[in-house]
């Protein structure tokens, strides 16, 4: 089976392959139309629930003050319940806003879905016509991923970046040279070489906490072998801004929480630098009687 069949497979097995258009334009246009309508149907309410009011029939004047009297029209005849209906079973934005929440997908897996795509060992560029532009870089702005079962600090820039450009590049280097692919489908009979994020994952941990601890260490061994004071304060600083600049765009935290945790940052080294200076004085004043 070829085509969209070994597409399909593809994607089943390997699901940072799942990428699609959105389409943001049209769905837009839709909801603006939808929009149009649902002020129409406001307007053609109120006219028609004036002329309830202004009717000579007992219940149909009835109708804008008891939701009951309304519904209970023989087979629903009623032009203001059909209306009713008409808006209720319009579930657009619904769907919009679910489709916000999709992830935006990474400029690395939509280079290698192109390759598969390409390549004649594996799609062959099977798709023709207009369908066969639905992942043009065109189209770049337009495409969405499922999304993944990452942990929420996994989505954090620096795990990111290990699992899209680092991994290109380690791949290329050194991962095709001796790594072995493997074949999860038979309709895929050409092996692809993969590597699992929870792996990469632990790499980016472990670098993560070695940075975050190396920081207050590294500032601290530099404060000690630092005589002046003025000079210390600017080492504070760099050190303060330095961890600020990590927290802000390698991790996820909240501006809040960013500002908790470099405040004690700098206060632990103000007081590193407090130390050493009253100490340093405290040594000059004995040396001096």
């Amino acid at each position: 089976m070829e085509g969209y069949a070994k597409l399909s497979s593809l994607i089943s097995t390997d699901s940072e392959f799942a990428m699609y258009r959105k389409f943001g334009a049209q769905n837009t246009q839709s909801l603006l139309c939808y929009q149009a309508e649902l002020i129409s149907f406001g307007d053609d309410l109120q006219q028609l629930a004036a002329s309830d009011r202004r009717s000579q029939d007992t219940d149909k004047r009835l109708h804008a003050e008891n939701w009951y009297e309304l519904s209970r029209v023989e087979n629903g005849k009623d032009q203001q319940i059909k209306k009713f209906d008409k808006i209720r079973k319009d579930n657009c934005l619904i769907q919009q806003t679910a489709i916000a929440k999709l992830d935006r997908l990474a400029p690395y897996n939509l280079r290698n879905l192109r390759r598969w795509l390409t390549r004649s060992a594996f799609g062959s560029s099977f798709l023709y016509g207009l369908e066969a532009r639905a992942w043009d870089e065109v189209y770049d702005h337009d495409l969405l991923a499922f999304p993944r079962s990452y942990a929420e600090n996994d989505k954090d820039a620096l795990p990111q970046l290990f699992l899209g450009p680092l991994l290109e590049l380690f791949h290329n280097l050194i991962g095709r040279l001796y790594k072995k692919g493997t074949t999860k489908d038979t309709l895929s009979p050409e092996p692809l070489i993969r590597y699992y994020d929870s792996n990469i994952l632990r790499v980016a941990d472990i670098l993560i906490t070695i940075i975050s601890s190396g920081l207050p260490i590294a500032s601290i061994t530099a404060l000690n072998y630092i005589n002046r004071t003025i000079t210390r304060l600017v080492v504070v600083a760099v050190f303060t801004v330095t961890s600020s600049l990590f927290l802000t765009f390698l991790t996820s935290l909240r501006r809040t929480e960013n500002f908790a945790v470099t405040a004690g940052f700098a206060a632990v080294q103000v007081v590193f630098v407090g130390t050493a200076t009253g100490a340093g004085n405290g040594g000059l004043l004995r040396s001096d009687v």
